[in-house]
């Protein structure tokens, strides 16, 4: 009679999802049902960041049994509880938005007069925001480093569930959208966040569905952007 020692190796999960929860995260909000909107948690300050009521509050609407955020294009809106500083530095940020664009309205070569998805109060020192001109609709990333207000754009399409990503390092200003390559331009150091972020509104109005918002002071890399698109992906079920 043979008597044999067998070990059962573990190996590794396959497929799991990637959790943006381990990163340090200033802001990050998702889930929606009721305003102020609670922060969720992750290694940074995000689980104790809200976003607050200013004036008129967007409505309740779901998405793979998750709230969502719809904002009616003329009124809602709301507003970050701290200035922007707590959430981007003047050379590194990173961010992600799941949206669903309902109508872009503006198309003004004066980025602050355009529909904004989220951006800094009053001195509109950075914000993404929309454009649509004669049915080419446009999503932008832009600063303003006191001497300039570097924007670059890259296509967006309305009606339809879209993962919007940017970052800049005070160097360049970048934005994609589904995992898409990288617009990318020239950028500098933002010249002053000592505003509130607004979500929804600056001049122009928001039209459209908000699932989720991310923000991050790090410039993050492609490898995790790349995580995030699958997590955002798998969460909100949807193929970004």
């Amino acid at each position: 009679m043979r008597l044999g020692l067998s070990l059962a190796i573990t190996q590794p999960r396959s497929g799991s999802v990637f959790d943006p929860g381990t990163l340090d995260l200033t802001g990050w909000w998702r889930n929606f049902s009721v305003v102020p909107w609670s922060g969720t948690a992750s290694a940074g300050i995000s689980g104790v960041e809200e976003m607050q009521t200013n004036a008129s509050d967007p409505s309740v609407g779901s998405l793979n049994g998750h709230g969502i955020a719809d904002f009616n294009g003329t009124a809602n809106t709301l507003l970050s509880e701290n200035t922007a500083a707590s959430y981007i530095t003047s050379t590194n940020l990173s961010g992600w938005a799941v949206v669903n664009i309902d109508a872009v309205d503006t198309d003004n070569p004066s980025e602050v007069f355009n529909d904004t998805i989220i951006g800094t109060t009053g001195t509109s020192r950075w914000f993404i925001y929309l454009r649509n001109n004669a049915g080419t609709v446009t999503v932008h990333h832009t600063l303003f480093t006191g001497a300039s207000q570097p924007s670059i754009p890259t296509g967006i399409t309305l009606g339809v569930w879209q993962l919007v990503q940017w970052r800049a390092n005070g160097t360049v200003i970048e934005i994609r959208v589904n995992g898409g390559a990288w617009a990318s331009t020239t950028g500098g150091t933002i010249d002053a966040l000592t505003a509130k972020l607004e979500m929804g509104h600056l001049i122009g109005f928001f039209d459209g569905k908000i699932a989720e918002i991310g923000l991050s002071k790090q410039f993050l890399s492609d490898t995790t952007f790349n995580s995030i698109r699958a997590y955002a992906s798998s969460y909100h079920g949807q193929s970004f």
